[in-house]
């Protein structure tokens, strides 16, 4: 017998072996209980739900994480540990080690590095950035590489595949994913020691990491393309004398003008920062970007290289829900056309403006360039991806095919 057909034997075998395990009274006793821990809500935790009331892939989802995580209330043993430990003698040698890897294995985020059709594919893991090979056949024809997952690699031998359902997300939600993890996995140490690792926070406390970004997207938070909070964040300021004003902004290592010199409306792009401007129109200079945060920094060193040529008058910050419109007769959402004039400014500066991800070439160079062109389409396919789920969810939402035609037409 080859080495692929003897694991893939003891697979099957294995398997049988813990759905049986898993059906006896006692660890049946725990389901229940466990299902409402895992959907971490208490105002469900006294309404009962047979198996039968749980959709198939719900449940599925909870399955993987009620054999491979969950810690019995009478052991405080995880399911397979229980199962190995009171079958050691009944398993050949083959099955003992792919179950001791299988206790190994943990639910995380991963990024698609690259797909092998009908065969697998490749993903690094986005908080300890290992990379493997996961052979799945049914995720290379599914996912592509502007998907994040949540999944679950269980290894076989020397080769890994996806366990239960995958879950998947647009890129976007990296940067959310990430922050979010790291303010809980510091809790996690805080509680129970710095010398826990991430394996162990997974193990652990993950299905409530994936809660959060299950939360999240019943509840939408709009980010823009850096993967900050989207708000619309403008700054106005007062000023006397255009041409003075116009050679100091000209002057400043921080600033590139966009526009041509003597139009009325003078636009710069902050060189560090990849979705903010400042506009020069008659007496009235405004700073607009996406972040609130970034406009407070933008602002600072704005008044102190500018010192007194400036006068502030006012800021305004509005999220996509200050623009959100009323339903129409038939109960949908009805489109507000100021948020959309609003994104529509802020994306007609978006591709005159130098990408880190873009190697520093705005969208409108990156379009004439074959090397980096595939990168400005996977942009474009995550924007797209986000708004098609915001619209999904009756939310304010963007056209990307305007980003598109926008970025030909200055080609």
């Amino acid at each position: 017998m080859n080495q692929e057909n003897k694991y893939k034997e003891a697979e099957e075998s294995l398997r049988f072996k813990i759905t049986a395990f898993t059906e006896q009274q006692e660890i049946q006793a725990q389901l229940s209980e466990a299902y409402y821990i895992w959907l971490d809500d208490p105002y469900v935790i006294t309404d009962y739900k047979s198996e039968d009331e749980i959709d198939d892939e719900t449940f599925t989802k909870f399955f993987d994480w009620f054999l491979y995580d969950f810690k019995l209330f009478d052991s405080q043993k995880r399911v397979l540990e229980k199962f190995y430990d009171e079958n050691i003698n009944d398993l050949d040698e083959t099955e003992k080690e792919i179950a001791q890897d299988w206790q190994e294995s943990v639910n995380s985020f991963f990024e698609i590095v690259d797909i092998k059709a009908g065969d697998g594919c490749t993903v690094k893991d986005i908080f300890t950035e290992e990379t493997i090979y996961v052979a799945d056949k049914n995720a290379s024809e599914s996912l592509t590489t502007s998907d994040l997952i949540s999944a679950r690699p269980l290894k076989t031998g020397e080769v890994f595949h996806f366990s239960g359902v995958i879950s998947a997300f647009t890129k976007l939600l990296k940067q959310n994913i990430i922050d979010h993890f790291n303010q809980d996995f510091n809790r996690y140490k805080k509680d129970y020691g710095n010398e826990k690792t991430v394996k162990e926070y997974l193990k652990d406390w993950g299905y409530l990491l994936i809660n959060f970004i299950e939360d999240l997207l019943t509840h939408p938070q709009y980010i823009n393309a850096d993967g900050e909070d989207f708000v619309i964040a403008k700054a106005y300021y007062r000023f006397k004398g255009k041409k003075d004003l116009l050679s100091s902004l000209r002057k400043s290592r921080e600033l590139t003008e966009v526009s041509k010199k003597n139009s009325a409306l003078n636009v710069f792009i902050m060189k560090d920062d990849s979705s903010s401007f400042i506009e020069v129109e008659k007496n009235t200079l405004t700073v607009e970007c996406n972040s609130q945060k970034t406009l407070e920094a933008i602002k600072s060193k704005l008044e102190k290289a500018l010192e007194n040529k400036i006068n502030h008058k006012e800021d305004t910050i509005k999220t996509p829900g200050s623009f959100v419109g009323g339903g129409n007769k038939d109960g949908e959402y009805s489109q507000n056309k100021e948020f959309e004039d609003s994104l529509d400014e802020y994306y007609e500066q978006w591709i005159k403006t130098p990408l880190e991800r873009l190697k520093g070439k705005t969208p409108i160079a990156a379009y004439k360039d074959n090397k980096i062109k595939n990168e400005l389409e996977l942009v474009l396919l995550e924007l797209e991806k986000l708004y098609d789920d915001a619209k999904r969810h009756g939310e304010p939402y963007y056209d990307v095919t305007n980003i598109r035609e926008k970025i030909i037409a200055n080609n």
